[in-house]
């Protein structure tokens, strides 16, 4: 059964990032490298929005397949609500936020970044729902459901390219507010548990012990992750910022489709660690998956770096700067979606070792590129070549860790 399920889910989660990967490309079509530096800026908001969330949902992210395992009904609805109802808190604030923010500033600002900041007020609020509503998908049935909806929403994100194509950066802003509204809703309704709004105080204290720790340490590396366009933003202006943005497309295809295979390998070895305890089967799963994932990862960065140069100077000539740096951001995204079996720390509660690999990810994403910027007279390719050299290092200390919290002094098992 996991088997099949997992076949179908990673067959959606390739279909979705390569939609992904087209309307990006459509995207820098249309559109010039200064707009869409704006919005490849106006994005890293929602990186930091996400403090709001308090580590909630990567509590449930933990308890919920837990609970699941253990067949502790009640506790698993417990979870969900609570959750439910702290993420519409959420999203009542960041509007609030948002909509004080313009009302203050708006006449200030012109009309691009104005409804740049509408939308992304908006899309910060429903990316929280989704990322509840996604959580909330932790059975093999749920995730065959789960996998059609990706399909559909890559789908509809692909029929939406007309937007940008006949409205340019509006037509952008509408079409990625459109496809999120449309995703959540079919997230709604489709939910696997159908709970009410009821928070219980006792529930989200134990979700917020669970999660802020994680949360905390993710929303470090997550903004470490940023570092590189906040350095481009500084030392550079808004048309590098666009070409970097356009060529980081080539990490986030890669890295798409290894968090959409995360968000089921990551419960699956919770259930079955929260079933045995053992951590050779934990480690014999891991082993055969990763390896399939990280030899699908390198290979699609191998593709794209044949055919980017091809590509990019036929249809995209605007941005044609951006080859190299594309290119580089291949590798480094198949490195970086390589670490998802790191999440095996996690399901056992490995702390110690969670706090070093996030910490020391971090500090590698913050230091490369400072370093590879000064040593490059092209500062996106000296970044795009520190942010390589860190996932390198990364995967390889990622790896080392999940060795030590499975194999070491396990002659038992």
């Amino acid at each position: 059964m996991f088997k099949k399920v997992s076949v179908i889910y990673s067959i959606s989660s390739v279909f979705k990032a390569g939609i992904q990967m087209l309307v990006g490309l459509s995207i820098a079509k249309y559109i010039t490298p200064e707009d869409y530096g704006i919005w490849g800026s106006l994005n890293l908001v929602i990186t930091y929005a996400m403090v709001l969330q308090l580590g909630t949902i990567n509590g449930v992210n933990l308890n919920l397949p837990i609970a699941i395992g253990e067949k502790n009904n009640d506790k698993a609805k417990n979870i969900i609500e609570t959750s439910q109802s702290y993420i519409l808190v959420c999203m009542i604030i960041i509007l609030l936020l948002g909509g004080a923010y313009l009302m203050v500033f708006g006449d200030n600002l012109s009309s691009k970044f104005f409804w740049g900041i509408f939308a992304i007020t908006f899309l910060i609020a429903l990316t929280f729902y989704q990322d509840f509503l996604t959580a909330t998908f932790r059975t093999p049935n749920s995730f065959r459901k789960f996998s059609f909806i990706n399909i559909v929403q890559a789908l509809v994100n692909f029929l939406t390219i007309g937007l940008i194509v006949y409205y340019s950066f509006f037509g952008l802003i509408f079409k990625s507010v459109l496809v999120i509204i449309f995703y959540v809703v079919l997230l709604h309704f489709h939910r696997p548990y159908k709970v009410t709004v009821k928070f219980n105080l006792k529930s989200w204290l134990e979700l917020v012990k669970v999660g802020l720790p994680i949360f905390l340490l993710s929303y470090i590396q997550g903004s470490a992750l940023s570092f590189d366009r906040i350095l481009l933003i500084k030392y550079t202006n808004l048309k590098d910022v666009g070409i970097y943005t356009f060529a980081y497309l080539a990490f986030s295809s890669v890295t798409l489709l290894s968090s959409s295979v995360a968000s089921y390998i990551y419960p699956t070895m919770s259930h079955m660690y929260a079933e045995n305890g053992s951590k050779k089967q934990l480690w014999k799963y891991l082993k055969r998956n990763i390896t399939y994932i990280f030899l699908g990862l390198f290979g699609l960065a191998i593709m794209g770096t044949i055919i980017t140069p091809y590509v990019i100077n036929i249809f995209f000539n605007q941005y044609s700067s951006s080859v190299p740096v594309m290119q580089i951001l291949f590798f480094a995204g198949a490195f970086n979606g390589g670490v998802i079996g790191v999440n095996v720390l996690l399901s056992m509660k490995k702390w110690k070792y969670i706090l070093f690999y996030h910490l020391f990810f971090a500090s590698l994403l913050i230091i490369c590129p400072l370093i590879f910027m000064n040593l490059y007279e092209t500062k996106i390719l000296g970044i795009a070549c520190g942010v390589l050299v860190a996932n390198i290092i990364n995967f390889i200390s990622a790896y080392s860790l999940v060795y030590l919290a499975l194999l070491k002094g396990q002659n038992d098992e």
